[in-house]
């Protein structure tokens, strides 16, 4: 499946740009047309540099390249409808290969749970305070994630998906925070037991 992140996201706490194979160098020779195979190659670029191809939508130091990760999500999207397209399955196949993640809402939550794993790296848990003037976003996407699962519980409409709480639950996400500022462990029987309902709401 296009796009499909749930065992590279958890890797991507840890890996650095070394870890990278040279994409670019290897396969921008494939191509005729000197625009995309440059875009190709800053993509890899920014792969290296940051552990991930969740380039933002705006993006100041190469709005180029912010501009033309949405093209190729748009073409996608219309060859999936069966409309006339300019991307090809080769490019598929070679974006594929880097990590690019087609649907840009899952861009959205994959960089803020990535943002979550570098705050994780630098102050041993994942406990984002609810003013965090550092990073803002992240401290309100936090409270989206606490909130979603609130409703989830309450039985009501929201967003989280049985991939995205497991993969909030193995970097140690706490649901919630007391006023007190006590945690509130997670307990492994009800995470089991909320996988199972979840899997039942989605069959």
């Amino acid at each position: 499946k296009h796009g499909s992140f749930f065992s590279d996201s958890m890797r991507v706490c840890s890996l650095s740009g070394g870890d990278f194979p040279d994409f670019a160098e290897k396969n921008s020779r494939r191509f005729n047309d000197p625009k995309w195979n440059l875009r190709f190659q800053e993509l890899c670029a920014f792969r290296k540099v940051h552990g991930h191809c969740f380039v933002p939508h705006d993006y100041p130091p190469n709005p180029f390249l912010a501009r033309w990760v949405k093209r190729q999500r748009r073409q996608y999207k219309l060859m999936v409808e069966g409309k006339h397209s300019a991307i090809s399955n080769e490019r598929i196949t070679l974006l594929d290969d880097v990590g690019f993640v087609w649907d840009s809402h899952e861009v959205v939550w994959r960089t803020r749970f990535y943002q979550l794993c570098q705050y994780k790296s630098r102050h041993g848990t994942c406990q984002v305070p609810t003013k965090y003037l550092a990073d803002p976003a992240l401290a309100t996407w936090v409270k989206c994630q606490r909130r979603q699962y609130k409703l989830f519980w309450e039985g009501k409409s929201h967003g989280l998906t049985v991939d995205r709480i497991k993969e909030l639950e193995r970097i140690g996400f706490v649901w919630e925070v007391r006023p007190s500022n006590n945690v509130i462990q997670n307990d492994d029987s009800d995470f089991l037991m909320i996988l199972e309902t979840l899997k039942k709401m989605a069959a």
